[in-house]
């Protein structure tokens, strides 16, 4: 007798281990920037680490429920998402730069870097072990759900 287990959808389970991998990632940068940088890199890993994290978790959610409900046209909402995502990302950093938080010392320039590239690379990794542990049907054995 076997038994079949839900264990998620793979959109699901890889908002969350995205999630949690690139927040625990970007909040062990946050400590770093603390201890080594003060509040200035506190401050610049932390915005850093919200950028990545808001932006990738917008864009893992919007997929997944196109995804989810019209799965024909996800691959084009997914190339779409990912260029929303690279200019919300860029526009935010030009917007940090103008306004001058970098410079006059309130955010530190090098610590918000190394969140960003740290929560990406954890979020990536994150999402990595979520699809190898989802269970994703290839094809569906006769009988098994016909209408």
């Amino acid at each position: 007798m076997t038994t079949e287990t839900s264990r998620g959808t793979t959109g699901t389970a890889g908002l969350v281990y995205g999630a949690a991998a690139g927040g625990g990632a970007g909040l062990a940068v946050v400590v770093a920037g603390l201890a080594f940088g003060g509040s200035a890199g506190a401050g610049g890993a932390l915005v850093g680490t919200v950028l990545v994290v808001g932006v990738l978790a917008f864009g893992a959610f919007s997929v997944n429920l196109i995804a989810g409900v019209m799965p024909a046209v996800s691959f084009i909402v997914a190339l779409v998402t990912y260029a929303a995502q690279s200019v919300t990302g860029l526009v935010v950093l030009v917007a940090l730069h103008r306004s001058g938080l970098l410079d006059d010392g309130t955010l530190s320039r090098g610590w918000l870097a190394a969140a960003v590239v740290t929560s990406a690379m954890a979020w990536s990794a994150g999402q990595i072990v979520a699809l190898k542990r989802v269970r994703i049907p290839i094809y569906t054995l006769p009988g098994a759900g016909a209408r």
